[in-house]
């Protein structure tokens, strides 16, 4: 399996600039900036492309340590089709499986061997995954199964959904507590 560090990858002909978190097409050199959590959610998708990534999983990894709702994975998802001329209707890059996640489609991804040597990018996917399609049954884990959370030593800790559930009780708790004795 080879490194994206190694190949640049490309969706379409847009090529994934991991510096300035934006793509750049092949033949025109366009510059379609994305921006922090658009560009993480197309380079994990892209890393794990032909698999289904369940939503859980795609919001712990694009927004790993913080506590954000459904709507800012579908205001990515937009942004990010948008950007690789998708849409929501003809899904032909990044296909939506209804109640569980997201995968872009195979097809449309292709690596080159770099032609210029540099720094490796800092936020690159660490590897594209063959697959067989967007299907369920290729998804990356089991509904209710555990997703990564980083900690703040730079491990990765599967916590389960019930689990995560518990978390974002907690300081959703402690939040509204903090709220009421400033107001009362």
């Amino acid at each position: 399996m080879a490194l994206m560090e190694e190949f640049d990858c490309y969706i379409d002909n847009w090529k994934l600039d991991f510096s300035g978190e934006s793509l750049v097409h092949n033949d025109t050199g366009e510059i379609r900036k994305l921006g922090e959590y658009p560009f993480r959610l197309l380079s994990e998708l892209a890393g794990n492309a032909g698999k289904v990534l369940l939503k859980e999983e795609l919001l712990a990894a694009v927004w790993p340590g913080r506590v954000v709702g459904i709507n800012s994975l579908l205001t990515a998802v937009h942004s990010v089709r948008k950007a690789v001329d998708d849409d929501g209707h003809q899904q032909k890059i990044i296909h939506t499986v209804p109640k569980v996640g997201y995968c872009l489609s195979e097809a449309h991804l292709r690596q080159e061997p770099r032609k210029h040597t540099g720094p490796a990018e800092p936020e690159a996917v660490s590897a594209l995954h063959p697959g067989s399609g967007c299907h369920p049954q290729n998804r990356h884990s089991a509904v209710g199964g555990s997703a990564p959370a980083n900690t703040s030593s730079g491990t990765t800790v599967h916590r389960s959904v019930p689990e995560r559930c518990v978390i974002a009780l907690i300081i959703i708790t402690a939040y509204i507590a903090i709220c009421l004795d400033l107001f009362w």
